[in-house]
């Protein structure tokens, strides 16, 4: 059961925003997550775990992770990406591959983004539901194309304000 559920509405006015949420300030669809990853990785000192590499989510949890000493674990699944997320941001706090090292990984994460495959999403929420302070969840707004499901959770806040948005959840502590 959900005790409290909470809906972002400050972070860019509603004018803003332009057709179908492709845009909303300055922030592309595809990096919509990012204010909500930014502020749970702030809130936290622990490991983060990138289930879903990108252009926007990687360079961020590289610039927050590594440099204070945590560790930042990215996870993708197509070779390509993970070539280019590879080169540009594996060392020695910042782990890139294809597949959970099977050894050395935390078993509770301070944050964990999930941005894979459509497919995965919802089964890998539910198998990190009890592993981690905070899970971002990104594209949510479309739950019926992503198959999410919240119910489970003690806390939720949604970030609407950029589009499609991005919600956290957390049996732990209010996001």
């Amino acid at each position: 059961m959900t005790d409290a559920i909470k809906t972002d509405r400050t972070a860019v006015p509603p004018a803003a925003a332009t057709a179908r949420g492709r845009r909303l300030g300055a922030v592309p669809a595809y990096g919509s997550h990012l204010p909500a990853l930014a502020e749970m990785i702030l809130r936290t000192d622990g490991a983060i775990l990138e289930l879903g590499g990108g252009l926007y989510s990687t360079p961020l949890l590289h610039a927050m992770g590594p440099p204070s000493g945590r560790l930042a674990v990215t996870i993708e699944t197509d070779p390509a990406w993970r070539a280019m997320l590879f080169a540009r941001f594996a060392g020695v706090l910042h782990v890139v591959s294809g597949h959970m090292p099977a050894v050395g990984m935390p078993a509770h994460w301070s944050v964990v983004l999930i941005d894979g495959p459509v497919a995965l999403r919802q089964p890998l929420l539910a198998a990190l539901a009890d592993s981690a302070t905070f899970l971002v969840c990104h594209d949510t707004l479309g739950a019926d194309v992503y198959g999410w499901d919240f119910g489970g959770f003690r806390y939720r806040r949604d970030f609407r304000d950029v589009l499609p948005g991005t919600t956290v959840v957390s049996n732990e502590v209010e996001p």
